[in-house]
């Protein structure tokens, strides 16, 4: 019996983990992209329509591209930051011109804007 119950006990909590993980990332004002080892993070986020998003560069040089041509930084090194404000609700990802591609290839992201 005690085996089955620590059987359950195991099986609910690696439920909670594949819950966890699927869960989007919460709906705020504003967020923040650390640019570090060749990768945004967080690799999506979502904002309220309106809100801004920073991209902050901790090493190397990148940029921040829209797949869509709507916005664009210049080139960013180690401690620059490049912010976009959308005011438009949408899907709009983004790349690194240097390392990713348009349509998620590499070094890319999304913003998700919510009205």
């Amino acid at each position: 019996m005690r085996k089955v119950v620590v059987l359950i006990g195991i099986l609910m909590l690696g439920s909670l983990a594949v819950l966890a993980v699927n869960v989007p990332a919460p709906l705020t004002a504003g967020a923040t992209v650390t640019i570090s080892n060749f990768q945004f993070t967080p690799k999506v986020v979502r904002i309220k329509a309106g809100g801004e998003v920073t991209w902050q560069v901790k090493e190397g040089t990148h940029t921040v591209t829209a797949d869509d041509g709507s916005f664009e930084s210049q080139n960013l090194s180690g401690g620059q930051k490049f912010s976009h404000t959308f005011d438009q609700a949408g899907t709009y990802r983004y790349y690194c011109s240097f390392h990713g591609s348009k349509g998620g290839h590499d070094m890319a992201g999304t913003v998700i804007v919510s009205k």
